[in-house]
């Protein structure tokens, strides 16, 4: 699974009448680390924290790109009581991105969301760590569940 990377979403006629198609990923220094597209992404608002994975690197362009708050929020349901190692949260972040993708697939082929599937998901992890370990998720405990 590619590490999540991050940075804020840009508009770059903002402000302006109309968003447009292509927006840009900056770093914290306002400098333009990749491109997406708002057509496809169009949840995503003007100056909000993304986490996104380039997998197009040689265009510039990311095809999975989500606001942070949702991507912590999905993998913070799966984090067990005693919390978890900061490796396995960079791990779950990628797993959700991976499901947010197929969700997103999904729903553009005319599919209904799988959301319900992925909670279910989240939530199996959680019990299933809580039930076994004792300390906080590693990635070795995540690899064993799948993610």
């Amino acid at each position: 699974m590619p590490d999540p990377k991050s940075g804020t979403a840009f508009d770059p006629n903002f402000p302006g009448a109309a968003a447009a198609l292509i927006w840009d990923i900056v770093d914290t220094a306002g400098i333009a680390i990749c491109q997406f597209s708002h057509v496809v992404f169009p949840n995503i608002m003007h100056g909000t924290p993304v986490f996104f994975v380039d997998d197009l690197a040689p265009f510039g362009i990311a095809e999975n790109v989500w606001p942070k708050s949702a991507v912590d929020a999905l993998a913070a349901s799966a984090v067990p009581a005693n919390g978890a190692t900061p490796a396995a949260l960079r791990n779950l972040r990628a797993h959700v991105m991976t499901k947010l993708a197929a969700d997103q697939l999904h729903i553009v082929s005319g599919a209904p969301s799988i959301m319900p599937a992925i909670e279910g998901n989240l939530a199996a992890i959680k019990a299933s760590l809580d039930g076994t370990v004792s300390r906080r998720a590693t990635v070795a405990s995540l690899a064993l569940l799948g993610v």
